[in-house]
């Protein structure tokens, strides 16, 4: 089936390339097809063995709020678009997003970032003041940030610093496979690349390329090399 080409024809050579780990884009598609649970426990197997067949690597879920509880023991990290804003595509125009689904996106978060679950977020705009105030907000919830435009290749304003940020909490760590991730203070944490924070979206644009299934993209970053 199209798991066992995943986990035995597609995830292989992309491992062999000495990848970090496997970004799984898109897993709110479950939500499309409420009337096939048999999706939704494929979309959770396929994650589930690709993390016992990797695990050592970095596992990053995009959205996917129906399923990520049953991800937990197999994620480390989790990212979330449209928390602040969200694009028109009718008029191709950038919006805020609606205070009420913000403040229920929000609170999700804060749930899973309680429990040690580093998050980062996809906003879009290209207003370089509306940049900066999305980052600010994200970053005064303790998320990562990364605002750009909608076809994610534009970055209008710098990243913004967390002045009152220690170390730990400007850069999440995460330990691969070890269950929930671990607090920030864990000495055996690994951190989570600066990388992926700064170009999650041209990561996410790449690796369409490379691995979709049910919209679930698998690619973080090459990786760092001496």
């Amino acid at each position: 089936g199209w798991r066992s080409v995943v986990l035995d024809t597609i995830a292989p050579p992309l491992a062999a390339k000495g990848i970090d780990g496997f970004f799984f884009d898109n897993l709110d598609v479950v939500d499309l097809r409420e009337n096939r649970p048999d999706i939704h426990a494929g979309l959770v197997a396929l994650v589930q063995e690709l993390r016992a067949k990797y695990p050592s690597m970095i596992f990053v879920a995009n959205n996917g709020f129906t399923v990520i509880n049953e991800l937990l023991p197999s994620i480390d990290a989790l990212t979330k678009e449209d928390v602040f804003s969200t694009y028109d595509f009718d008029t191709n125009t950038y919006k805020d997003q609606e205070v009420a689904v913000t403040n229920e996106i929000v609170a999700r978060l804060s749930q899973l970032k309680q429990q040690g679950l580093p998050i980062l977020t996809i906003d879009f705009q290209i207003n370089a003041a509306k940049v900066q105030e999305y980052r600010q907000r994200t970053i005064d919830f303790g998320f990562s940030p990364y605002v750009s435009s909608i076809a994610l290749n534009t970055i209008v304003a710098p990243p913004l610093v967390n002045q009152s940020a220690t170390p730990s909490e400007a850069a999440p760590t995460i330990s691969p496979n070890q269950g929930t991730p671990s607090p920030a203070t864990s000495s055996s944490n690994r951190a989570l690349p600066t990388s992926l924070v700064v170009t999650a979206g041209n990561v996410l644009a790449a690796a369409v390329l490379l691995l979709s299934i049910f919209g679930a993209v698998c690619l973080i970053r090459d990786k760092k090399r001496q």
